[in-house]
């Protein structure tokens, strides 16, 4: 479970600031699908960095599976990051001058799993996606629909219990968003905790509540 209490985050400058997060106070049970929607610049995707620890944060609690990570050092939230929690970008992020093998594969090698392992694991999460024969091949050479699976596979590779995704149909045609909502809802009902930040209003329905955030704060839940 994660727990956010009073959160705030600040972005300064020298000649200027801006509270992107105000207070922020937010539970997402384990096991929900949580959507969270806004206008651009609403703190949307900060409270999602934040939750991901890509971003610090300013002020307030944040609690995720009775681990007090706003009293944790960096290397420490660094660990918890890598041990909990995955991404799913809105542009893919994959690395473009690594085959998709290779991209698949560096979540596993900052897990130190072993080779023979990784070989095992890769295999298992092509498959399922229907992406194993394309696995010598560069993100280049594939199309937005299948390194969006990639992406996917790459997310899914270390088993984390949550899974965060930025505006993941973002860069995809309306047939491969209808497929990506409902791989991500077929792998939260296998048990996964997912918060998805989106502005389509069709692919937020999928989840079990829609957070709506205004001006850096919660303005409603649905």
């Amino acid at each position: 479970m994660i727990e956010i209490n009073n959160l705030t985050k600040i972005y300064k400058g020298v000649s200027y600031e801006f509270t992107a997060l105000k207070e922020v106070s937010l539970t997402i049970k384990e096991g929900e699908f949580v959507a969270v929607m806004g206008e651009s610049g609403s703190g949307k995707s900060t409270l999602l960095n934040c939750i991901g620890l890509i971003d610090s944060f300013d002020g307030g609690e944040y609690i995720m599976d009775d681990v007090k990570v706003h009293e944790l050092s960096n290397g420490r939230q660094n660990v918890l990051r890598k041990e909990k929690i995955s991404f799913v970008f809105q542009n893919f992020e994959l690395m473009r001058n690594y085959t998709l093998y290779e991209n698949i594969e560096i979540p596993l090698l900052a897990k130190n799993v072993k080779k023979n392992n990784r070989k095992k694991l890769i295999h298992e999460v092509t498959k399922k996606f229907g992406i194993e024969e394309l696995l010598k091949k560069y993100p280049y050479q594939i199309s937005g629909g299948q390194q969006q699976r990639v992406a996917i596979a790459r997310a899914l590779i270390s088993d984390n219990p949550y899974i965060l995704a930025d505006e993941p149909t973002g860069a995809l045609d309306s047939q491969n968003s209808m497929e990506l909502i409902k791989e991500l809802k077929r792998i939260n009902e296998e048990g996964k905790t997912i918060i998805m930040v989106t502005h389509d209003p069709k692919i937020a329905e999928y989840a079990d509540r829609i957070v709506i955030i205004e001006d850096g704060k919660i303005h409603s839940h649905t």
